[in-house]
């Protein structure tokens, strides 16, 4: 159940895609790492990005250990 007003979103239109096309689409370095370890049925992790201010990644620590972004 909603309450309240819907308003328009300035982050793209909302669909539904095949789990086969996520990785096509213009998704966020961090986000990438995220869905792969989802993908691969990772067990239970943590994972801290770092972010610039805008959309670039400066660096991904997976349980402790800092993830070299050339190869992710």
């Amino acid at each position: 159940e909603f309450f309240g007003e819907l308003s328009d979103c300035d982050e793209g239109e909302l669909e539904w895609v095949s789990k086969e096309k996520i990785f096509s689409l213009p998704i966020w370095p961090g986000d990438k790492i995220f869905l792969k370890l989802m993908q691969e049925g990772a067990p239970f992790f943590s994972l801290k990005l770092v972010y610039d201010g805008h959309d670039g990644l400066v660096s991904a620590v997976l349980n402790g250990t800092e993830l070299d972004l050339e190869k992710v």
